[in-house]
């Protein structure tokens, strides 16, 4: 009877008479959505679809960082070449990434059609996660199959972008707007040629033919004249400009998920660093550095994110920058988590140097005696149990065996022998033997037949020398993103302590970087005493950490003075209320059949009233617990 009374309760409330039950509607997703539903009111329109991203463009980006993570994790940076690949096939990616957004931001509405459109560029990327693997341009055995893979991934691409403009066109012809006739046909064109191109390309990879490595650099060109071309037709007409777009949102999420993907390696990180030897309070300190080399590259980024439109032209600029900013940021985490394995690396192997000097040089084992001691000293590294290190062992257990199996090879007068003729002992072999099966066993994917010993120099080595670069980038990219931002507004404490302590970390980066040129003695491969010191030693990805730990208290301090002088000088606007304010603008400008004129205090390039709004904070910075000055 209870539960009949409550069920009864529902249709009829408790003092009410009988209640219709309302039946809602359903969401209805059209075949196909006019782009022009979504333009700007008045002659002059702007697409502008929506102002942030919706949950299928969220859901395409997860496949960039998957791409991003897979090729990260199976492609082991150890010389130049390795290196020049891994930033080749990163700007294939992120330039189709871009070029979708691009379209997306302006056009795109949730339809069949749409995520029609979707599933295919998913597609695509699912093929560059097979093809990443194997993309190695500078290898002297060229994999033409999977080269000829890329291209068709591209040429499809390119292809979709034609039909998407081209489905755009048709609807400016239907609703007669003239001005878009043109520059639509030129994106479509532009994409028609690129795919083209790509579908060409492949001709040139047959396996009957001997491949010019010249015409690798058809990827990279024909991409960034597409770049051109689509942003430069934003710039030159206006009504395909991204001024009312979400597009700022669109990079800050891109941005988040970059740093999220270091946050991925940090993890693998610790299981390689910390997992078998358990925390230990070096280990433990070099991991936070990372966590918190990530917060801080959020709080660089997001804390002067723009909030608003602040010029057509600086906006593109602003877009465009992303690609360094992302790859750096991606060389500084990366390059984090190889000086950490370096580090571990280098002192592991120095504590089995000590064990193995005191079997030979102040015990004098022989014989069975140090075949055993030796077998037990590498037991806990269970190479043998790890794939990766399997091979590797498997050279480390013949050497043990070969010195067990020798006479008398740690006996006093032997020992001045091996140093006499060869400047170093027999175990010494061993010792980077054991070293290189280290390497191995943290995850790095070797090319078939190298040494992983020779292999480790030359990754510590190289990734040493891009991570001070791209820290350098990633400040160079934030200085630039404030002038971009803040340029509309007098310069003010805040912007001369930014440029600063910026600049005078790029300065400190740029010379790090410069210092690991120099060789020891002269010989070529080889790095001096000092920057081999450097290398061995725990300082360099907390000397990162502080450095940015500089830069955001210098920050976080001037902004509070400012924000106190603008209050005292009741000059101060409170950034929330400015951006509620601009959210009002956005929601009334974009009303059904109706159009308003823009709040008196906010104008395309003019200031009038009291509280202009412009990019970044003009009268007040955002700054955390600042409800003081409210």
């Amino acid at each position: 009877m209870g539960l009949f009374n409550r069920t009864a309760a529902v249709f009829h409330g408790a003092s009410r008479g009988p209640q219709k039950i309302e039946k809602g509607s359903h969401k209805d997703v059209k075949w196909i959505e006019d782009p022009f539903k979504g333009e700007g009111p008045g002659d002059t329109f702007v697409f502008a679809q929506r102002h942030e991203s919706d949950t299928l463009e969220l859901l395409f980006d997860l496949f960039f960082v998957a791409n991003l993570a897979t090729f990260t994790a199976v492609h082991a940076v150890l010389d130049v070449e390795s290196f020049g690949a891994y930033v080749g096939f990163f700007a294939i990616i992120w330039s189709t990434w871009f070029q979708i957004t691009l379209h997306d931001v302006r056009f795109s509405q949730d339809s069949m059609y749409e995520r029609i459109c979707k599933v295919v560029q998913m597609i695509v990327f699912v093929g560059f996660a097979l093809i990443g693997p194997k993309f190695e341009p500078a290898s002297k055995t060229l994999d033409t199959a999977n080269f000829r893979a890329l291209c068709y991934n591209l040429g499809m691409s390119r292809l979709l972008f034609a039909i998407q403009y081209f489905v755009v066109l048709c609807y400016s012809i239907k609703h007669k707007a003239k001005k878009a006739y043109l520059p639509l046909s030129a994106c479509m064109l532009t994409f028609f040629a690129a795919a083209a191109a790509f579908f060409i390309m492949v001709l040139e990879f047959e396996k009957a033919r001997e491949t010019d490595r010249g015409i690798f650099a058809v990827w990279w060109v024909v991409q960034l004249l597409e770049g051109i071309v689509i942003i430069g037709v934003s710039c030159k007409w206006r009504i395909l400009s991204f001024k009312a777009t979400h597009l700022h949102e669109r990079m800050g999420l891109l941005t988040l998920i970059v740093i999220g993907e270091g946050a991925i390696g940090v993890t693998k990180t610790v299981t390689k660093v910390l997992g078998k030897s358990g925390p230990t309070a070096k280990g433990t300190l070099l991991i936070c550095c990372i966590v918190l080399i990530l917060v801080f590259f959020w709080m660089l980024y997001f804390d002067n994110q723009p909030k608003q439109h602040y010029g057509t032209i600086r906006q593109q600029i602003w877009s465009v920058l992303h690609f360094p900013l992302h790859l750096a940021i991606v060389g500084v985490v990366e390059g984090a988590q190889q000086m950490i394995l370096g580090h571990y690396t280098i002192s592991t192997a120095s504590k089995f140097h000590d064990q193995v000097a005191s079997y030979c040089e102040n015990l004098h084992y022989d014989g069975v005696q140090l075949r055993d001691a030796l077998l037990g000293a590498l037991a806990p590294y269970a190479f043998q149990d790890n794939s990766d290190s399997y091979q590797q062992s498997q050279v480390i257990f013949n050497r043990v065996y070969a010195l067990g199996n020798t006479t008398g090879v740690c006996t006093k007068a032997s020992l001045d022998a091996q140093k006499a003729a060869n400047g170093a002992f027999d175990y010494d072999f061993l010792l980077l033997d054991f070293a290189g099966a280290l390497f191995a066993g943290s995850g790095a994917k070797l090319p078939k037949g190298m040494d992983p010993t020779l292999a480790a120099a030359g990754a510590f080595r190289i990734a040493f020398q891009y991570f001070w670069m791209a820290f350098a980038v990633v400040l160079i990219c934030s200085m630039v993103f404030l002038q971009l931002v803040r340029k509309s507004r007098k310069a003010d404490l805040f912007d001369y302590m930014a440029m600063i302590t910026r600049a005078a970390c790029v300065v400190i980066s740029v010379a790090l970087f410069g210092y690991t040129f120099r060789k020891h003695n002269g010989i070529p491969g080889t790095v001096s005493s000092a920057v081999a010191n450097l290398l061995e030693g725990p300082m360099i990805v907390p000397t990162v950490t502080l450095l940015l730990f500089g830069i955001v208290m210098v920050d976080l301090l001037s902004r509070r003075f400012c924000n106190q002088k603008l209050k005292r000088e009741g000059l101060y606007v409170d950034p929330d209320e400015q951006e509620h304010e601009l959210e009002e603008r956005r929601d009334n400008n974009h009303a059904p059949h109706e159009h308003k004129e823009p709040n008196s205090c906010i104008t395309d390039g003019q200031l009038t009233g009291h509280a202009p709004l412009l990019a970044g904070p003009p009268y007040g910075h955002e700054t955390h617990g600042q409800s003081q000055f409210r």
